[in-house]
């Protein structure tokens, strides 16, 4: 078990892995036509041309590159978790993060509250800060805490910093989906509304199996004779 969570790349981890591909061509490919507002959710899209499939491309399409780079590198650190739930329950996870974050976005645009509010922030928000809470009470620091101008800094310190640039960086409209996500990763941990037993159904991972795993496939490679060496 350690060895598999300690795997290098996205070893055991291929629904980060799609995730990771998707939102990098998503974005590149959004940016080179100069079309990421049109994949955000937005009062204009969605209420005025009602374009519904916003929904679905504003958890994978980053407006800017400073976003993405971030982005990516959050992901990619917290692939570990696929590994340790497995990616069925790491799929669910990215589900209910996915909806959670539209549902709040839609209710955030629609309030009088809000009125100054045109589009929330897009991209893998939720799923990324509802990693983050698991990201904080599961991992123990793994270094020595350094202490820098008063400051008392660990191994995790980075990931933190990160984590706030992207919330911060385009408050409110960077804050909803990320504190959508915090609140499903405060909400998966209470064994009372039992999130953690949930699984993508057996019938839907098979689907994806079938299309997907052929391009995701993330298995521990054996080098050749590997077997007959064993054996030997």
């Amino acid at each position: 078990e350690e060895r598999r969570m300690s795997a290098g790349g996205f070893v055991n981890a291929p629904v980060t892995k799609g995730i990771i591909g998707l939102t990098t061509l998503a974005t590149l490919g959004a940016s080179a036509t100069r079309t990421s507002p049109t994949w955000a959710l937005s009062v204009d899209g969605l209420w005025n041309r009602k374009e519904l499939w916003r929904l679905v491309s504003s958890q994978f399409v980053f407006s800017s590159a400073g976003e993405l780079v971030v982005g990516l590198a959050l992901l990619y650190a917290f692939r570990q978790f696929e590994r340790q739930w497995g990616s069925r329950r790491f799929g669910s996870f990215v589900i209910m993060a996915g909806c959670l974050s539209a549902a709040v976005s839609i209710a955030c645009l629609s309030s009088p509250r809000f009125r100054g509010l045109r589009e929330v922030s897009s991209g893998p928000y939720a799923t990324i800060f509802g990693l983050l809470v698991q990201y904080y009470f599961d991992l123990p620091i793994s270094a020595p805490v350094m202490t820098v101008l008063g400051v008392r800094l660990s191994d995790k310190s980075l990931v933190y910093l990160m984590a706030s640039h992207m919330f911060l960086s385009f408050a409110p409209s960077s804050s909803i989906p990320g504190g959508a996500g915090l609140v499903l990763g405060l909400l998966y941990r209470w064994e009372r509304f039992g999130l953690r037993r949930l699984t993508l159904p057996p019938f839907l991972s098979s689907i994806f199996a079938r299309l997907f795993l052929p391009l995701l496939d993330t298995a521990p490679r054996r080098p050749p004779g590997g077997a007959a060496a064993g054996a030997a």
